[in-house]
């Protein structure tokens, strides 16, 4: 049987592993850089103070953060000590950058500066580049400041992978197949298509006139197209776009319509899935592929563990 290994940190450097799991969760997303922990177990700790867990499974670290809240709780099954973490990135969620206009600021000296320092081990660019300009809003965080440095300079946007590493790459060179045939089992799955805020048509504006706004920048989109969609949407860029609006306005459609065909399968026990993993899945709702896993979630109930996976199509989302 697949076991995790899980050994917590006390604020005296004292180590300490937790083998009694009562209750467990981990969550991966593509679109945010920490994962998440969720965890209760019936070691006793005293009254230690855990201010850190680290995660292996199968001699693979995969979590390793931070305690933002611990509680202890006793009944007449026992003493219950119930942590919610955070990976190490989570880091440059919790800290603001300095709001400030930057001036030939490269992607090397950035990254140094807010994702180093701030729970990111390594990053991987195409290239670096220096942007002439780039304005820090007042109470943005370090990590919304990365995201719209790469948008801006390299047109992508950045990932945080199981190693902490920074990429602008959405996927990796994983696949992985599902099927009750001949495949990775699963016990349930479903697919949703929600076309609700997919935009058909852009306006964007471009600037003024004696009367108003002009909207003169229009980007159409074919699958918005191919699937009968009429929603059209007048778009202002915020201050920081303003020297880039067609590529603002392009990340706007995307952000629309990139969960719009999410397929969930649940497959029994600990799986090393990650998010950014290549998929296809055949089942008897339907074959899929060009997916990929833009979640991972780890949880136990009474039957054991299972691993939750959430699929969008990589059509929509490739950049």
């Amino acid at each position: 049987m697949v076991k995790l290994d899980i050994e917590a940190l006390s604020n005296k450097n004292e180590k300490i592993s937790l083998d009694k799991v009562v209750d467990f969760s981990f969550q991966s997303d593509r679109f945010s850089p920490a994962d998440t922990v969720n965890l209760t177990v019936l070691d006793n700790i005293k009254n230690k103070k855990i201010t850190k867990i680290s995660i292996g499974l199968n001699n693979i670290m995969i979590f390793d953060g931070i305690v933002d809240v611990q509680k202890s709780t006793m009944n007449k099954d026992g003493i219950f000590s119930i942590f919610i973490c955070r990976s190490r990135p989570c880091l440059m969620l919790d800290n603001e950058i300095k709001p400030t206009v930057y001036n030939n600021l490269s992607a090397v000296d950035m990254l140094k500066e807010n994702a180093l320092s701030f729970g990111v081990s390594a990053y991987k660019i195409p290239y670096n580049c220096t942007l002439n300009r780039i304005i820090a809003k007042k109470g943005i965080s370090r990590w919304e400041f990365i995201n719209l440095f790469c948008k801006k300079a390299f047109g992508k946007t950045p990932f945080i992978a199981r190693d902490y590493t920074l990429s602008l790459e959405p996927t990796s060179n994983v696949n992985h197949y599902f099927s009750n045939n001949n495949g990775i089992s699963f016990f349930e799955a479903s697919v949703l298509e929600d076309r609700y805020t997919m935009i058909s048509k852009l306006y964007v504006k471009t600037g003024e006139n004696d009367f108003g706004a002009e909207y003169n920048g229009i980007i159409n989109n074919n699958i918005a197209k191919d699937l009968g969609i009429k929603r059209e949407r007048y778009y202002n860029p915020t201050t920081e776009w303003l020297d880039d609006i067609k590529l603002s306005a392009k990340n706007v459609m995307r952000e629309h319509q990139i969960n719009y065909r999410e397929i969930e399968i649940k497959v029994l026990g600990i799986n090393d899935f990650k998010v950014g993993d290549l998929a296809r899945i055949d089942s008897d709702i339907g074959t899929y592929q060009n997916l990929y896993i833009s979640q991972v979630k780890i949880m136990c109930n009474d039957n054991g563990y299972y691993t939750r996976l959430r699929l969008w199509d990589r059509g929509v989302v490739v950049e």
